[in-house]
């Protein structure tokens, strides 16, 4: 999968690709005869796990390759050397992720799949990466990455290059989702409600698809019968969660989510909560001395915005997540508007007010803010705004 020129360069002044000590000209530089290819392979940390409930928000987990392929081409596209198995045992010679090829006559491309199958020896089954669904099966162990370079140098009697391995994913932890606090019962819109389930709207479903947003009826239908929508989302039972719950949801861990990488705001995945049982509280009236109005017994939650705290974010770090511009959220926050792969955003707590829930996903509420951190390069703690 590629990334963008804006954020690939970002992501190099990041660190996350990693430049060649040597004096590299792309395309330059050849040997006559055939002679060894040295390829050497920058692999960026990634922590990642499969769908659902985790048992706790992700730490910063090195990926772990499994199946590799690596394939020299000449200048024509040509493929002119393959190696392609085990990640530990496909060379001899593999030291620390180097590996390399002999009798190669002016290479011109080197092109490398990281996990992009899975199996052993003799019986590789590629990994299906096509739809949201097979993206949210896949493990640490599964991960797939991808990368290519033109930046093949002479050194000596040999040619070496080192090769930026790129994720094709981020991922979305969401945890510690509360029902704001209340000074008395009567202080809540709702004598009584659930919390029945949480998704994640705007997303794309496959690889190469537009964004799909669930109106109230597909999202309805869809806690009902997991069959009926393909989407990531969490069925939740037996939650009380007006008007005076104080769990937090889910009890430990965290809903993780693998998500297509994502660019722009109105891009990026929204986090949707989904209560039924609602009931208006008859005792209830806000400080005007307004009785409480909603309509029907089912309502939604939604994120508008995703936030990062500005303390400790550098300017790299600014400009990948926030944008060349970035927009401000009070005085101590930007705007989140891209998801690039290799990220872990972690929401480690959402707290709901009544005037967030709204009779439909696309309606108008209160904004709720969680407090954001920056943890590391590669995990991202993020916070959010509700709609």
């Amino acid at each position: 999968m590629k990334l963008s020129k804006g954020l690939f360069l970002v992501f190099a002044g990041l660190g996350l690709f990693a430049c060649s000590n040597e004096d590299v000209t792309e395309n330059g530089g050849q040997i006559e005869g055939p002679a060894d290819v040295v390829v050497k392979l920058n692999l960026p940390n990634m922590a990642n796990g499969s769908r659902s409930v985790a048992t706790n928000f992700t730490s910063n987990t090195a990926v772990t390759p499994n199946y590799v392929k690596i394939t020299v081409l000449d200048g024509t596209g040509n493929n002119i050397g393959e190696k392609e198995g085990v990640y530990s045992t496909v060379d001899d010679e593999n030291t620390n992720g180097q590996f390399t090829f002999q009798g190669i006559n002016n290479p011109a491309k080197v092109v490398v799949e990281i996990n992009t199958k899975t199996g052993s020896e003799g019986s590789w089954t590629p990994v299906n990466v096509s739809t949201i669904e097979a993206l949210n099966a896949i493990s640490v162990a599964d991960t797939p990455m991808y990368g290519d370079t033109q930046n093949i140098t002479v050194t000596g009697d040999q040619y070496t290059c080192t090769v930026d391995m790129e994720h094709t994913m981020a991922r979305l932890e969401f945890g510690g989702i509360q029902h704001e606090t209340h000074s008395g019962v009567d202080k809540c819109m709702f004598s009584d409600g659930d919390l029945a389930g949480i998704l994640l709207n705007n997303v794309k479903l496959t690889s190469n698809g537009s964004l799909k947003d669930y109106n109230a009826t597909e999202i309805g239908d869809f806690f009902k019968d997991s069959e009926s929508v393909t989407s990531p989302w969490d069925k939740i039972a037996g939650t009380d969660f007006f008007p005076s719950s104080t769990a937090s949801y889910p009890s430990s861990g965290c809903y993780a989510y693998n998500i297509y990488p994502a660019e722009g705001a109105a891009n990026l995945p929204v986090l949707t909560l989904y209560f039924s049982g609602l009931a208006v509280n008859s005792a209830y009236t806000d400080a005007d001395g307004n009785k409480a109005h909603f309509i029907g017994d089912k309502g939604f939650a939604s994120v508008s915005r995703y936030r990062v705290a500005k303390a400790g974010l550098s300017d790299a770090a600014k400009t990948a997540l926030c944008g060349a511009s970035p927009v401000e959220i009070g005085s101590d926050y930007y705007q989140v508007v891209n998801f690039p792969a290799g990220y872990i955003y972690q929401v480690q707590g959402l707290s709901v007010t009544d005037e967030a829930v709204k009779t439909n996903p696309e309606g108008e509420g209160d904004e709720l803010v969680a407090t954001v951190v920056v943890t590391a390069w590669t995990i991202v703690n993020g916070s959010v705004d509700w709609k």
